[in-house]
């Protein structure tokens, strides 16, 4: 199902070993309206640099998370025509993990850094016996 491989491409964290150092991940800093940004995918050494994260259709407004303090979150997902679409679920916070569910599918994220204006977080995953990591950069909406 598209929804489920966007879900868990959009969603499944994981970090190295670098993304346990700096600030503290609070609640606090979580909670605002998140769009997606950037994104940059490396394997094997060789790195395709920044860019646009694949997410977000042209002339659409970005994708986005919103993180409420209720502990809900919602992903509104522009299609093609920026049709929104938007699916809910919780979240909870240990440390600098995240276990968020949206319809019905959970996944243990970690955040890797966070601050007033940007939430980045690494995914590394294997896909075809290739190992990728995925950082993916959030702009903060005010």
């Amino acid at each position: 199902m598209l929804l489920g491989s966007a879900f868990i491409m959009a969603l499944s964290f994981s970090s190295c070993s670098d993304d346990d150092k700096g600030s503290s991940v609070s609640e606090e800093k979580l909670v605002g309206k998140w769009n997606f940004s950037t994104v940059k995918i490396a394997s094997g050494g060789h790195s395709l640099g920044e860019q646009p994260h694949y997410e977000n259709e042209d002339g659409c407004p970005n994708d986005y998370f919103q993180i409420n303090a209720d502990n809900t979150i919602v992903w509104g997902d522009y299609w093609i025509g920026c049709d929104l679409e938007e699916y809910s679920g919780t979240w909870a916070l240990d440390g600098k993990n995240m276990n968020v569910t949206i319809d019905g599918e959970s996944q243990n994220v970690k955040v890797s850094s966070v601050s007033a204006s940007k939430l980045k977080i690494v995914q590394t995953y294997s896909e075809g016996g290739v190992s990728y990591t995925e950082t993916t950069t959030f702009n903060k909406v005010n």
